[in-house]
């Protein structure tokens, strides 16, 4: 009788456990790693790779440590994704757009810091994006539980201070529950001040007949901005059936001295003995409200239907001062060029999109469509006046298909667009063909090789198609050009991943070929030399990333190195240039009972090249210390703490006008103090994800400085 009820237990057991492994591995949430008769581990693979994005599920130790959204996605350390701490910026390493979501909606930087860890499921990363979400190069989606009662409050200050700067960023969110009801309100404030500002010019002007050199020294000025952003969200889950969401947003940007429009120079040219006195001031601001809805429906037998419909006002606002001063009059008989610009602007637009989702066997089918329709009115007025009307329409139409076995998995889809744009009397229309196919090998769970490529097609901004003529300085302008043509652009790319207990390994190389792409170029006639845009022969880069991260103390220290190399090619019909990067970046990241230590840091300026101008920038680094406790947390630290002079330098290689524009701040130190706070109460519940999301950024002001 005892070997009976032996024999059967041991049978109960290993059934339950079989049948417990079949669900969790439909999850993705645990994998069984060992089974024994005698002792059962159970645990979670940190990264699930699918063959169109990954799954990164964050542990015990990064939940209970991580003080918001943000800092549990810089303590997960995605590879090729930057955590600027002091600004909340989230980029791409390499460069590139990156899409930030919560449960399928796009949001900013306040909502992200609004999460609570604790509530966070997964964070899916999207490296290479199909085509539903339209242009982004990457897509990183936080999808955490939803409550069924009760609410939260929770917030952020942290405020940054050096010599003759400060830094404060500060978030407040609060959120109600009820039933399959939820309420979301957030809140937060960034600004940023620098009152020792130096910008120096050396340039050289090449008339047709001889050449002038132009050297231009600076003088401290004072620099800011200040963002505000705020939302309130509102979304029900029906019982099985539907899901729908309302969140009205909010936007302002404040910029009361602009980082690149700001200077106080004295400039020196070999065609004249005394020097003149330059001064540049540039405000800025911008509103843009915007309601997004959203409504999903599950058809059953593995079918579903989405929509999205997000309407967007974006009004803008700046005004340019541009001053020349000869030096050796009194200010009283001021002697020199004065171009005063104002600009407001006001868009209007709509986004709406439908897909329909459908499981076929082992594969997947999507269709959708999209429609965009916006309105451009500018107003220049001062030195120069103009006034700029434009509408841009534009409908796509998609599908794609992905299937996959255990081992192999291919997708495929193809996009139709439309595009048309019109300006007084310009017009463009443009029918395109958008197709990508995706290659996926995953030869075991830990071990995955995937090659995608597509071809897609690039639209002039509103602001380079304006046929605006603005005054940038004596004997320069900026000219817009109507006649730009969208163009073509072929991404490929190639990554392995190995994610193992201690190592993970990510490596990525890519190739994008742009042909005929919008790139800069300079004129001369009528005795001025013309700053305006073109459609030019081609644009090439070629990257290679190797992400490597180790945690020798798996739930406590976690290393990461990353080296970077970049190669650009870029060819007009008169220049031909080519540009290389070497950066190296380290992240780490301890943590120990309730203390915490973080330390991020590039080596490398950070570059990038297009057309005929390339951008170096002097990295910061970054060292936290703090101590976490349930419903509060403190940390203290340094940002730059190892750098003697910060500083930006843009370089332009044209034939005509080539110049070097240095500016810098002396040390960039700041001491900082950072307070986070959590107030919470309710029971959690499941979760529902948003599938699509729209947005408009571009306000289409043309731009009025070098």
């Amino acid at each position: 009788m005892k070997k009976r009820f032996i024999v059967w237990a041991i049978s109960a057991l290993t059934a339950g456990l079989v049948s417990a492994q079949e669900t969790v591995n439909k999850e993705d949430s645990v994998i069984v790693r060992e089974m024994e008769l005698g002792e059962v581990v159970v645990s979670r693979s940190r990264v699930i790779r699918k063959d169109d994005r990954r799954l990164f599920l964050p542990d015990r130790e990064q939940t209970r440590t991580a003080t918001d959204g943000m800092d549990l996605l810089r303590k997960m350390q995605l590879p090729h994704i930057s955590v600027n701490q002091l600004t909340g910026e989230i980029s791409m390493t390499g460069g590139g757009k990156v899409r930030l979501c919560l449960n399928g909606v796009q949001v900013g930087g306040s909502e992200l810091a609004a999460v609570r860890p604790e509530d966070i499921i997964r964070i899916e990363y999207h490296d290479a994006p199909g085509a539903r979400y339209d242009g982004a190069d990457a897509v990183i989606d936080y999808i955490t539980r939803r409550h069924d009662a009760g609410g939260s409050v929770s917030g952020e200050t942290m405020d940054a201070l050096g010599s003759g700067k400060w830094a404060s960023i500060d978030q407040l969110s609060a959120q109600y529950n009820s039933g399959r009801s939820s309420w979301m309100l957030t809140a937060g404030y960034m600004g940023q001040r620098r009152n020792n500002w130096v910008r120096d010019y050396d340039e050289t002007w090449r008339y047709p007949d001889h050449e002038v050199s132009r050297r231009e020294v600076g003088q401290p000025v004072s620099i800011g901005g200040d963002m505000l952003q705020g939302s309130l969200g509102y979304s029900i889950a029906g019982k099985g059936k539907y899901f729908f969401s309302a969140c009205l947003s909010l936007d302002y940007n404040h910029v009361p001295a602009k980082e690149e429009g700001d200077r106080h120079t004295v400039l020196y040219t070999s065609e004249q003995d005394c020097p003149i006195e330059i001064y540049e001031h540039t405000n800025e601001h911008s509103v843009s409200p915007s309601l997004d809805l959203y409504f999903s429906r599950p058809l059953g037998n593995g079918r579903q239907v989405i929509f999205d419909v997000v309407g967007t006002y974006i009004g803008t606002g700046s005004r340019r001062v541009y001053r020349e001063n000869d030096v050796s009059f009194l200010e009283a008989e001021r002697v020199g060029a004065e171009i005063v610009s104002d600009v407001s602007g006001d868009k209007y637009s709509l986004i709406a999109e439908s897909i329909y989702e459908q499981t076929i066997g082992s594969g997947r089918l999507s269709a959708g469509m999209r429609y965009t329709q916006a309105y451009t009115d500018n107003r220049y007025r001062g030195t120069d006046m103009a006034a700029v009307s434009m509408r841009h329409t534009e409908g796509a139409a998609f599908a794609e298909y992905a299937y996959r076995n255990a081992v192999w998995g291919v997708a495929g889809s193809v996009t139709a667009r439309y595009i048309r744009y019109a300006q007084d009397c310009y017009r463009i229309r443009q029918f395109a063909v958008q197709p990508s196919v995706r290659f996926t090998f995953q030869p075991a769970d830990r071990l995955q090789l995937r090659y995608n490529a597509n071809l897609s097609t690039e639209t002039p901004s509103l602001a380079d198609m304006s046929d605006v003529v603005q005054e940038v300085q004596t004997g320069m302008v900026r000219r817009g050009n109507p006649l730009l043509r969208p163009f073509r652009v072929l991404n490929q790319k190639f990554a392995a991943g190995y994610s193992g207990g201690m190592l993970s390994l990510d490596l990525t190389a890519g190739y994008r070929h742009e042909f005929n792409p919008i790139m800069e170029t300079v004129m001369y006639g009528d005795g001025m030399f013309v700053r305006t845009y073109d459609n030019q022969r081609s644009f090439r880069r070629i990257d290679v990333e190797m992400a490597v991260t180790l945690r020798p103390w798996r739930d406590h220290l976690s290393l990461s190195v990353t080296p970077i190399i970049y190669r650009y090619f870029s060819r007009g019909y008169d220049y031909s240039h080519c540009h290389t990067i070497k950066r190296l970046k380290m992240d780490a990241d301890l943590s120990y009972s309730n203390w915490l230590l973080s330390y991020t840091t590039m080596m490398g300026a950070a570059n990038t090249m297009y057309g005929e101008e390339s951008l170096e920038e002097k990295n910061m680094n970054i060292i936290l210390i703090g101590y976490r406790r349930p419903q509060w947390t403190i940390q203290a630290g340094v940002f730059n703490a190892f750098m003697r002079e910060y500083w930006m330098e843009t370089r332009n290689a044209s034939a005509l006008t080539p110049f070097t524009s240095r500016a810098h701040c002396g040390r960039n130190t700041y001491f900082t103090v950072k307070l986070n706070f959590n107030l919470r109460y309710g029971r959690q519940t499941l979760h529902h994800d948003r599938k699509i999301n729209n947005e408009d950024r571009d306000a289409g002001i043309m731009k009025r400085t070098k």
